[in-house]
């Protein structure tokens, strides 16, 4: 059993570090609009219908002044801008716009108005907008990084589905290719994959992929101040996807990669960096009922085909290349066949890997104080074939399959005494299965070949079975957040209390070399059939295990005026890692 904690605290510095990544970060995609409506005498006005409409998305919510004049409107999809009008009977209506400008956590428009008078036209004045300001995802107090939304990437040649490839768009990130059994990665100041965070809606996500269609902005974190972020020390993604308007609205993309667009140099299948894909997406999405229940929905489906990486795709200028001599290669293809071991006729010519994914979304406004958004998603993916590589026969590749669903909930509450509350929870599965081409034992032989420069290589190509397969494992994650905050009268603070409980559960079974692997040292011992060694494992090695984390923060962000912000807070997380193997004696008495 392994726990660990960590304590911080900050004071215009915050910190989060630990080894595990994917945890919910609440409070990330909600606008607060908020402010105090004062009359002629310079007093509190109770009942000022105010209404507020996002720019983004042309939902409008409403809602009355209290005693004290005050009013809060929260809108859980975010947008950063937004237009206000205030009403009252009596008194001249007056608009104003309001825009994020910053980091700022909360949006305040305080407003003074007067009797009813004649309408009078006013001077119209213009003024350029601050161009640092970024729409899309909003940034935490403190926080640095870069949001891209939808429209900004659709105009930059990079996949918008691909979410680590929007993040090494950022400074600092670099970008980690992926092959045919990892997926493409990123690290932030040289840091490991491991410690980065992927977060969707505020909530665990953990794939890197979602429908172009579906996203709305992608925020990429190099790093933060605030306490009510953690469990990550690399860079998080903080992606936001689409929620339906008052408008029915859609759209669909399709783009094609190939490579007869692309130069490329030697003739070699087996090395070819180029490959061929397509690339459907579509999404579409409006109001169920107008200005109170929306749902959007998106899908991408993904085709790739590449070059098959195998002996039998090698050219003799590749085979040379790879330090391998093509009569030798000959001499070994003969012995191959002359054994009888099968070629598979299903094994194809190119590698094809299948992508798909799909999103839908439902908000609903319950009323002027709550409400509820739920989010569903699937994934699936399948390649044919996996594990082939040069040094090896195609026949002893196979084929894997990976799918995986979720579903999210996120209940916002605005209550009159200045609390605001976001639940937040999200349950998804995953499972995974790969199978070999062949059942059979595999074989390895171990190659001398002379160089052109007069030197030996040695190499070890295989043929066979693939020790590999079959493999299969399956993952669940389980994860509540909520975070209640408390603005003040005067709108200068807002106190946040937040916890997180994060549940992981993953069941494998990774035996490898199931029917064995015969090793012969050189060619001639494989052309007469004497093979040096034969291992097999007898035992099977099914690993399960659970993980549970939870962190809880108190802090504060103080907004003393538009131009000074300070961000303060504690945070504690905790990990412990169940089903620990059982002490072994032998091996404590004899290693220590």
């Amino acid at each position: 059993m392994r726990k660990s904690l960590v304590l911080f605290a900050a004071l215009l510095l915050g910190i989060g570090i630990n080894s595990r990544p994917a945890q919910a970060q609440i409070g990330s995609t909600t606008d607060i609009v908020t402010g105090r409506v004062l009359g002629p005498d310079g007093k509190p006005l109770e009942n000022v219908t105010v209404a507020v409409k996002s720019a983004e998305s042309g939902i409008t919510r409403t809602k009355r002044t209290d005693a004290d004049g005050r009013y809060t409107i929260l809108f859980p999809d975010g947008g950063g801008q937004y237009r206000i009008e205030f009403r009252a009977i009596g008194f001249a209506p007056i608009s104003r716009n309001v825009a994020r400008q910053g980091d700022e956590d909360r949006l305040v428009t305080d407003v003074q108005i007067g009797t009813q008078v004649a309408a009078k036209l006013s001077t119209v004045t213009v003024t350029a907008r601050n161009g640092g300001r970024e729409r899309g995802a909003p940034p935490t107090p403190g926080e640095s990084g870069r949001t891209l939304s939808s429209e900004q990437l659709e105009r930059l040649p990079v996949d918008m589905s691909d979410i680590s490839a929007i993040a090494a768009m950022a400074p600092g990130v670099v970008g980690i290719a992926g092959n045919d059994t990892t997926a493409a990665a990123f690290s932030v100041a040289g840091q490991r994959s491991t410690l980065n965070n992927t977060t969707l809606d505020g909530l665990s996500f953990g794939s890197f992929s979602v429908p172009a269609e579906g996203l709305r902005s992608t925020r990429v974190v190099t790093n933060t101040y605030d306490p009510s972020k953690g469990q990550f020390s690399g860079g998080e993604i903080a992606s936001t996807t689409r929620g339906g308007t008052n408008e029915l609205t859609g759209g669909f993309t399709y783009s094609r990669r190939d490579p007869v667009l692309e130069f490329e140099g030697a003739d070699s299948a087996a090395v070819s960096p180029t490959y061929l894909q397509d690339q459907i997406s579509a999404g579409l999405g409006g109001p169920i009922i107008k200005d109170k229940m929306f749902i959007f929905g998106s899908a991408q489906l993904r085709r790739r085909s590449d070059p098959v990486q195998s002996l039998l795709a090698s050219s003799p200028a590749t085979l040379s290349t790879l330090g391998l001599d093509p009569a030798s290669v000959q001499a070994f293809e003969s012995q191959v066949r002359a054994l009888g071991i099968p070629s598979p006729a299903a094994v194809p010519d190119r590698r094809i890997g299948d992508n798909t994914v799909g999103l839908i979304r439902l908000d609903y406004f319950l009323n002027d104080a709550n409400s509820l958004t739920v989010r569903g998603d699937y994934r699936g993916s399948t390649q044919d074939p996996t594990r082939s590589n040069p040094y090896a026969l195609p026949s002893s590749a196979g084929a894997s399959t990976t799918t995986g669903a979720g579903i999210a909930a996120t209940l916002t509450s605005n209550f009159e005494s200045g609390i605001i509350n976001e639940l937040r929870t999200y349950y998804s599965r995953d499972n995974n299965h790969s199978e070999g081409y062949l059942t059979l034992p595999s074989g390895r032989v171990r190659i001398s070949s002379p160089l052109a420069d007069g030197t030996q290589a040695l190499s070890v190509i295989s043929f066979g079975g693939n020790p590999g397969f079959p493999q299969a494992g399956s993952s669940a994650l389980l994860e509540a957040a909520d975070e209640v905050s408390y603005l003040s009268k005067d709108r200068t603070h807002r106190v946040r209390l937040g916890t997180l409980f994060d549940l992981n559960t993953f069941r494998q079974n990774v035996t490898n070399n199931r029917l064995g692997t015969f090793t012969y040292n050189s060619l001639g011992a494989f052309l007469s059939d004497t093979p040096d060694s034969y291992s097999r494992t007898l035992l099977s090695q099914e690993r399960a295990g659970k993980t549970v984390a939870g962190a809880v923060y108190l802090g504060d962000t103080w907004r003393p005026n538009r131009q000074v912000q300070l961000v303060y807070g504690v945070r504690a997380e905790g990990t412990k890692v169940d089903d620990a193997p059982a002490l072994n004696s032998d091996v404590e008495s004899k290693f220590g």
